[in-house]
Parts: C-alpha cells; structure tokens; sequence
C-alpha cells in the first residue's frame, strides 16, 4: 500500500499537480513498523499465540508531473498453537514461522490536467517453516507473491456545471509455495480484476453529490465472471474543514456468477480538533452490506483473498465502527469500537505520541476481537512512523 501512503495512485488534485514544487523535486524518505501480539483458544487445552512484525522503509521523488518511488518491506511472524482433541485422545503442539520480503515501485503521472495514470508493482520471496510434536520432521516451504495493478482517471469536458470522469484499473496477484510436505506443498491462490467506468459530479457550496456507474470481470480464485457496479453518495465539508460528512453506496447490480451479489452502504462522519491542533475527534461510520468505500491499489486485490471459495457470498450484514478521541497536541487518547454484523467484534484502546502527519509519531493500542462462534483474540500493537524531508 505504499502507493496510498505517498501519492495514492487514482487520486486527483487539478491543475496543481502539474506544479513542480519550491525549490525542484522534492525527495521524501519514510519509514513505518507494525509489532503485534495475539493469542486466543479454540476449546480445552488448545490455544494459539502469535508475534507478527512488519518494517517498511520507501523512497520516492515528486516533480511536476511525476511522483515515483518504491517501498520494502519485511514480514516476520511466529504463530505457536497446543491442541486437544478429546474423542480421538491426542495431544499436539506446533509452530508456523513465516518470513516474507517485498519490494513496491509506484507512478503516478499527470499527463495534462484532467488525466492521471497510476500503477503498482510488487514481488515478494519468503518462506514458511512448520514444526509439530506429533512428528520429528518438519516442513519449509518458500513462498512467492506477486502483485500488480495500473489504473486511469480521465476529467472528460463538464456538462455545464456537472463534472465527468473516466476511470478504469486492472490488476492481479499472486501468492503459491514451493516445495514443503503434505500440509505446506503446493498451496497457491490468484485473483485478477478489471474495472471501466463513469463518475459524475457536482459542487453546490459546501456539498458534493457524486453517481458512478461501470462494468467489472473477475477471475482466479475466488469468484469469476462479469457484473455491473452502480455507485452513488454524497460529501459535504464545512468551510474550516473541522467537519466532515459522506455519505456512500455501492450495488453489484449484475454478476454472471449464479447466486453471487454485492451490495453496501456506509455514512462517516467527522469531527477533528481546531486549528491548533488541540480538541475532541470523532469519527462514526455506520454501513450495511459489502465494504462501501472505494479501495485502490494493491490492496483490491488482496481483499479478495478473503473471499476465495468459489461461489461464495460477500457477507450481507450491517457494521458500525465509533472512534472517539482528544487531542493534546503532541499527546492524542482514543477509543474504538466496530462491529461488523454478527461476524465479529472489535474494541481498541489507543495512545498516539507525536503530531498526525507530522515527521515522528508512534501510537500504542490494547484491542479485542471477537468472533462468532469462537474465543476471543487479545492483541497489543505498536506502530510508529518517521518521515524526513
């Protein structure tokens, strides 16, 4: 997802992309970290507790028209779990240690201003080691991945007052082991995607009504073949830019998969401190049905890993997530609370050290997950990012 940290690839901006900034280009150097702990239990004597972290370091230049850069990335996680079948009277334990490097270049390039083409590329080399009590051999697998995905938006002439843009993206992704034994050989999974569509808008003031409408294929995997998206909603914003409002629906109107369907519906509305930095925050999006919000980039296609039974059904079921905090200038407490039907639940507990966007900030969580029909998940988290310019 470095695209979207630095750049968001399909994003719009008008005539000022195609300044070059003060001074030349201007060359940024990020980097972030993820560290986590879980663990839960899946019935008497059997448990699970796990220790991913992931660092990433990018680089990338913006001049005039171009932004271009590249991400690295390094995923190492350590997943130990106990099990206890009573009808069969076994006992076992193991572990799956799983490491994974990739490398992200990105684009972005404004050819005049009413078009931009972006695109992503990825690959990844890792493998996955497995041990168990019940045997003295182990398995190691090497995992590959690959990833790619390009995309156009287009400002086509306006209608009068209404605002039309063409967009369309495709990509795919891949992820298969190599070598192993009888649980790790041989696992693969890839899912590709193609999108062409109309967007039409309109300002009146604060508010903006928008319509979308276009045609998709889906391939690999999970689900296959052709639909019809419709999408429509609404974004207002006071002129202090201290409160925010949108307002989004997205309908699989047509799909040539039998029985498959997409439908959903989310409302966020913000609240964020004043202008110095200091004040409550809140953020509530209420949503029914499929993820409502638009993605982009590589992580389209990875969410449809989560999906990659054939025939399957995106959940039908509504979802509510509350965030609330104050800001203290460099010092921000939160709280969140998200509910995504009766799948699963979330609450979460935070502390962000250091400004928002600013070059340094580190931000501790506690959280709880939920699941239906299972045991709850404990997690600690630590992120923290430094940018330098």
């Amino acid at each position: 997802s470095a695209g979207r940290q630095r750049g968001a690839p399909g994003s719009t901006g008008g005539a000022d992309r195609l300044a070059a900034p003060a001074g030349g280009p201007r060359w940024t150097v990020w980097g972030a970290g993820d560290a986590q702990a879980f663990g839960g239990e899946t019935g008497p004597g059997s448990r699970y507790d796990g220790r991913p972290l992931t660092t990433y370091l990018g680089l990338d230049v913006e001049a005039g028209r171009l932004l271009a850069g590249a991400a690295l990335s390094h995923g190492a996680a350590d997943a130990d779990y106990t099990f206890h079948d009573l009808a069969a009277e076994a006992r076992g334990a193991g572990r799956l240690a799983t490491r994974l490097l990739n490398v992200q270049p990105y684009v972005r390039w404004a050819l005049d201003e009413r078009t931009d083409v972006w695109g992503i590329a990825g690959a990844g080399r890792g493998h996955a080691k497995l041990a168990r009590s019940v045997t003295s051999r182990g398995e190691r697998a090497d995992l590959r991945l690959l990833l790619g995905m390009a995309g156009v938006r287009r400002e086509l002439r306006t209608a009068g007052a209404v605002g039309v843009a063409l967009r369309a993206d495709a990509g795919v992704a891949r992820l298969k082991t190599a070598g192993g034994g009888a649980v790790l050989g041989g696992l693969a999974a890839a899912v590709h995607r193609t999108r062409v569509g109309l967007e039409l808008f309109r300002t009146f003031g604060a508010w903006t009504p928008f319509a979308a409408a276009g045609g998709r294929y889906d391939g690999g995997a999970g689900t296959t073949g052709a639909g019809l998206e419709l999408a429509g909603g609404l974004r207002a914003a006071d002129a202090g830019g201290r409160f925010g409002l949108e307002a989004r629906g997205r309908l699989l109107a047509l799909h040539t998969a039998a029985g498959y369907r997409e439908s959903g519906f989310a409302v966020t509305v913000r609240v964020t401190p004043a202008g110095d930095g200091r004040g409550p925050a809140l953020e509530l999006t209420p949503g029914w049905g499929a993820p409502a919000a638009g993605t982009a980039g590589a992580d389209t296609l990875r969410n449809e890993f989560a999906f990659a039974a054939p025939g399957r059904r995106r959940p039908e079921s509504g979802s509510f997530t509350a965030r609330v905090g104050y800001e203290f200038g460099l010092l921000a407490p939160f709280t969140e609370l998200a509910r995504l039907g009766a799948v699963s639940r979330q609450a979460r507990v935070g502390l962000r050290l250091g400004e928002m966007g600013g070059p340094l900030a580190f931000t501790v969580t506690g959280e709880r997950h939920e699941y239906a029909g299972g045991p709850p998940d404990h997690r600690l988290g630590l992120f923290g990012s430094v940018h330098f310019r």
